[in-house]
């Protein structure tokens, strides 16, 4: 009597599953850059740019407990695409044309994780100038947080500057609190295929993706320059921010949503002056990711509204000590 194979058969099968998602990975990938390598061609905006302030000192804790002392951060390169209505700027003052962004993100953390060091550095080139390479605006902040569960407070210092020409510069302290969430999505797979493993003989659904997410409120305890709205009127007063990731399991696919709201000191303390909104979607391996961003700025209490896009190439890293 024949022998049953079960082991070439469950390779094959493995084989099967696992080249699919990455094959369309791959070709997403590429058609994504493709896209939007062809918008940058032709996209010109209609008038001068908007300030690009992300917010900075996002790097979130690590969620398990540990004795080690644990260190994160990420690389990033990027390049902003304008479009017909809006491109970012490469200064604080809103002059110039975004052309490449440089970021690195670190956090070290320690006592079990439960606290941390955060700093993270942000420099954008202009398009403008002979030299398009060379950074035009210097964006850093320094900070520390602390974690309990799935609350975490956080005190930083952030300053945005020119670095080839004096003036309109930004400042300021600020304290945040927030908290973060995480859940299974095990009926959601990449490409909307549902995928299984076969392990002696038994073949098991693989889990699903996951989404994390995080609400939070900031004060700027002390703020003189930093503006309430993209226009460089009003001070910031409060901030508001949500954010939402979507991961695929074992990479592929993900999305985010992010929202901050901004309130102005000397108008309606409370109420929402300004809303910036970045959308993208990335393509994730496990030692680097790329991601297409739409970043849109909007003047909740007045007129004003531009949007821009970010390709931008992450080298995430982690480590202990």
């Amino acid at each position: 009597m024949g022998r049953p194979q079960p082991r070439i058969e469950s390779a094959g099968f493995q084989r099967r599953v696992c080249s699919a998602p990455c094959a369309l990975a791959a070709r997403a990938s590429l058609y994504l850059l493709f896209c939007f390598v062809l918008i940058e061609g032709i996209a010109q905006p209609l008038h001068a740019g908007v300030f690009y302030r992300p917010t900075l000192g996002r790097e979130p804790l690590p969620a398990e407990d540990s004795d080690d002392r644990t260190q994160a951060g990420r690389v990033e390169i990027g390049r902003f695409i304008p479009s017909g209505v809006g491109a970012a700027a490469a200064r604080p003052d809103a002059s110039g044309t975004g052309a490449a962004l440089y970021r690195l993100s670190m956090l070290d953390a320690f006592n079990g994780n439960k606290m941390g060091m955060l700093a993270d550095l942000v420099a954008v080139t202009d398009r403008d100038r002979p030299r398009s390479l060379y950074p035009a605006q210097l964006s850093y902040l320094l900070g520390f947080g602390r974690r309990n569960g799935p609350w975490r407070i956080q005190f930083n210092r952030e300053e945005h500057l020119p670095l080839d020409r004096s003036g309109g510069s930004a400042r300021y302290w600020d304290v945040r609190v927030g908290a973060t969430f995480e859940a299974q999505l095990t009926g959601l797979q990449p490409f909307g295929k549902r995928q299984y493993k076969r392990s002696y003989n038994r073949v098991t659904q693989s889990k699903g993706a996951t989404l994390r997410g995080e609400f939070g409120v900031g004060y700027f305890l002390h703020n003189k320059s930093f503006h309430a709205r993209s226009n460089q009127t009003g001070l910031a007063f409060l901030r508001y921010e949500a954010r939402m990731l979507v991961s695929a399991p074992s990479g592929g696919l993900r999305f985010k949503l992010d929202a901050d709201f901004l309130t102005d000191r000397n108008r309606s303390r409370y109420a929402i002056a300004n809303m910036d909104l970045t959308a993208g979607i990335g393509i994730a391996t496990k030692t680097s990711e790329i991601w297409i961003e739409r970043i849109q700025t909007t003047i909740i209490d007045g007129p004003g509204y531009e949007h821009y896009f970010l390709l931008k190439f992450v080298v995430p890293y982690k480590g202990k000590k």
